[in-house]
C-alpha cells in the first residue's frame, strides 16, 4: 500500500518557485488499478515520480507499506523500485549509449 498524506512539490529556478503540485493525500492498495488523469501541465508524472520514487517532495509525507518515506535514501528508492513498483515511461528514458546504437 502507498499513501500521500499532504504532499507538495515544488520547482526552484532563478529565485522563481512553481508548485508541481500542493496538498496532495492518495491511498493506493495492493492489487487496485488507478487512473490518473489531467490537463497537460497538472502534475500527473510529477505524482508519479513522486510515488516511484524518482523524484523528491517537499512537504508531507509518502508511506510505503506504513513505514515513512520521507528518509528514504537513493539505495532504498531502488530497493523498492526493484521490488515493488514500475514505470514506462513516455519518452522510454534509454541510455544515449544504448539509442544510439538501435538507430
Amino acid at each position: 500500500m502507498i499513501e500521500l498524506k499532504n504532499v507538495s512539490k515544488f520547482y526552484y529556478n532563478n529565485g522563481i518557485i512553481t508548485t508541481g503540485f500542493y496538498n496532495i493525500n492518495l491511498r493506493l492498495n495492493l492489487g487496485e488499478f488507478v487512473v490518473i488523469t489531467g490537463e497537460s501541465g497538472s502534475g500527473k508524472s510529477t505524482l508519479l515520480n513522486i510515488i516511484s520514487g524518482v523524484d523528491n517532495y517537499e512537504e508531507g509525507e509518502m508511506y510505503i507499506s506504513g513505514k515513512e518515506t520521507s528518509h528514504y535514501e537513493e539505495k532504498e528508492f531502488e530497493e523498492y523500485r526493484k521490488k515493488y513498483i514500475a514505470n514506462i515511461f513516455q519518452n522510454f528514458n534509454l541510455v544515449n549509449s544504448y539509442v544510439s546504437r538501435c538507430q
